[in-house]
């Protein structure tokens, strides 16, 4: 957390593991969200224990923006970029159908050699196109930030191919 004293920062938990609290928790019924705390503080080897109102908003679908239950089964129904489970928050992106079949071309690409911005800037203006995507740019700016949040990374000679 930026800004906060040290003493003051709250307990945080990555994608991989709200998945797996999650799962624990549905694979004990009756289980209390204190007992899941407990659970997660052992389990995780936290420095300090999760809120009751952080955890509650992994389970609620009343929360709108804040709730993470979506955003958590998805993640765990669907083929997600190995390097997000590390994340510990879930940061959208405006496209999120358009980054999906991105990334899944750019893991299927037969040679990591085609892999160039310009290449990621075709395939992206294409799948934009297909979805009907008006308002996308594929900017310099958006192709750095999408290969930072799948953690894309190309060879130099490969870039300036």
């Amino acid at each position: 957390q930026r800004g906060a004293p040290e003493g003051n920062q709250r307990a945080r938990v990555s994608v991989a593991q709200k998945m797996e609290a999650m799962k624990h928790y549905e694979d004990n019924p009756g289980l209390s969200y204190p007992k899941l705390i407990d659970w997660c503080f052992k389990r995780f080897e936290m420095k300090k224990k999760l809120s009751t109102s952080a955890v509650s908003l992994w389970f609620s679908e009343k929360c709108g923006k804040r709730s993470q239950k979506g955003k958590i089964k998805q993640a765990m129904e669907s083929e997600i970029n190995p390097s997000k489970l590390a994340a510990k928050s879930f940061q959208g992106t405006h496209f999120p159908e358009l980054e999906h079949e991105l990334f899944a071309w750019v893991r299927r690409c037969d040679s990591k050699a085609c892999l160039t911005d310009g290449a990621i800037t075709e395939k992206a203006r294409a799948i934009a196109e297909t979805l009907g995507l008006s308002t996308f740019r594929a900017s310099e700016q958006w192709i750095k930030r999408f290969k930072i949040r799948h953690d894309i990374r190309l060879r130099i000679s490969d870039a300036t191919a």
